[in-house]
């Protein structure tokens, strides 16, 4: 029964792990970048914050025009509604000075 389990333990194992080698080797080669590049670390990860303080700040803009875009598509479509109100009750007088002349 032990015989098995094993060839079934052993396709979990992979199924966990198989994309694990490719992607240590990617983090080796890049920590060797880093540790070979001659900037200290404290420089390269307050750069790291900075860039991430400034997209804080683009993404908020982001949010911003967006909310501007979207009041401006309301206005635009509510203003089409109330020109065809204003023009409704602008024809109104006309319509009753016609009935009157009748």
């Amino acid at each position: 029964m032990r015989s098995h389990s094993l060839p079934s333990s052993a396709l979990a194992v992979e199924a966990a792990f198989g994309g694990f080698e490719p992607k240590k080797a990617e983090y080796d080669d890049a920590k060797e970048v880093l540790d070979t590049c001659g900037i200290p670390r404290e420089v390269l990860l307050a750069e790291k914050s900075d860039l991430y303080e400034q997209l804080v700040q683009v993404n908020q803009q982001i949010w911003q025009e967006r909310w501007k875009l979207k009041q401006c598509k309301e206005i635009s479509e509510t203003a089409a509604i109330m020109q065809r109100d204003i023009d409704r009750v602008e024809q109104q007088p006309q319509r009753i000075a016609d009935t009157h002349q009748r």
